[in-house]
């Protein structure tokens, strides 16, 4: 009995073994990027994907990331395209950076999920027009203090699968940049004069924002209106924490709760049933939209939060709030604009 028990459990762990391996070597068309947050700029001396039975990718190096009129937080930049971009998901990477507002190197190897990666993969999501699409970038980020993050992004989603701390390092300015003339501590005067706004440059760097962009709350966005011939055609939702989602207005992912990280940006388009289009815009207070969870959080963090957009009748502006289950919080700094769309 004993041995036929023994078999059974060696022929499922082995069918088990079999379907991960099957799942993680089926290959997806992706490529690498790389990005950091804007004013503060950051350098890939270099990095590589490691993949399949040894394969490898690098990662994009040789630019400076983040300045101050380049990419943000999360948005993909620098990439390398080839002939053929079909790969095995990634099972680790490293990378090796410069932070110039720190002056200091990082570098780190770090162990990626496989198998979220290619769920992930897999399911792909629902863009704005209501048809599937999948990912087809796996961008790091790299954020002061040796901050890592790794999302996979696609044109119409952005996911964080990853988050890392990388270590201290030392580089040779002969290794980081062997045909420069000028020193190290002069190119990274330069590259902050250049690439960080004055105000910004003048502060210190806040080390621990990209943590506390990563927090997350049950919440979901709910329009309102003051007719009811109104429907939601999509919503573009963009997060603190470098994730987006652009997508059809009813998308469960939109209208139901989930454990997500806190809104900068919502765009949100509307037609009545005449056929007239409206279009709104909120750019959040960054300090406000924090409190404002907190403090609707604060006596239960299991509770559930809708952000409400409240459009006035005429369709004229639109007042935003979080509904919790304790009280109403007004928010009140955020940009918002409504206006009629064409087209």
């Amino acid at each position: 009995m004993n041995i036929i028990r023994n078999i059974i459990l060696v022929t499922v762990i082995t069918g088990i073994l079999s379907c991960t391996s099957q799942t993680t070597m089926e290959k997806y068309e992706w490529i690498p990027s790389v990005c950091a947050p804007k004013n503060y700029p950051m350098e890939v001396y270099k990095g590589t994907f490691y993949y399949g039975d040894g394969s490898s990718v690098r990662v994009p190096a040789g630019h400076t990331l983040g300045a101050k009129n380049g990419q943000d937080w999360g948005m993909p930049g620098p990439s390398h395209y080839s002939d053929n971009d079909k790969r095995e998901v990634p099972g680790f990477f490293n990378i090796t950076w410069l932070s110039y507002r720190e002056n200091t190197f990082y570098t780190g190897r770090f162990k990626l999920p496989e198998e979220k990666i290619a769920k992930l993969f897999q399911e792909g999501f629902e863009d704005r027009n209501g048809k599937k699409k999948t990912y087809d970038v796996i961008n790091v980020g790299m954020a002061p203090g040796g901050k890592v993050a790794v999302w996979m992004a696609g044109s119409g989603k952005k996911v964080e699968i990853g988050w890392f701390r990388a270590k201290d390092t030392v580089i040779a300015k002969e290794d980081f940049m062997p045909d420069s003339v000028v020193s190290l501590e002069e190119h990274i005067r330069s590259t902050i004069e250049e690439d960080v706004e004055d105000s910004i440059r003048k502060e210190p760097v806040p080390a621990e924002r990209w943590d506390t962009y990563r927090k997350r709350y049950s919440w979901h966005t709910e329009m309102e209106f003051s007719g009811q011939d109104e429907t939601v055609s999509e919503m573009l939702i963009t997060y603190y924490n470098g994730e987006d989602l652009f997508t059809t207005g009813n998308n469960p992912e939109i209208v139901s709760y989930e454990e997500r990280a806190l809104p900068n940006h919502i765009l949100a388009t509307w037609q009545n049933n005449k056929g007239d289009r409206y279009r709104m815009k909120a750019y959040f207070d960054e300090e406000e939209i924090f409190e404002a969870f907190k403090k609707a959080f604060a006596e239960n963090k299991e509770d559930q939060v809708q952000l409400v957009i409240r459009v006035e009748e005429g369709n004229t502006g639109a007042r935003l709030f979080l509904r919790g289950e304790q009280e109403e919080i007004p928010i009140k700094k955020a940009d918002v604009k409504v206006y009629p769309v064409s087209g």
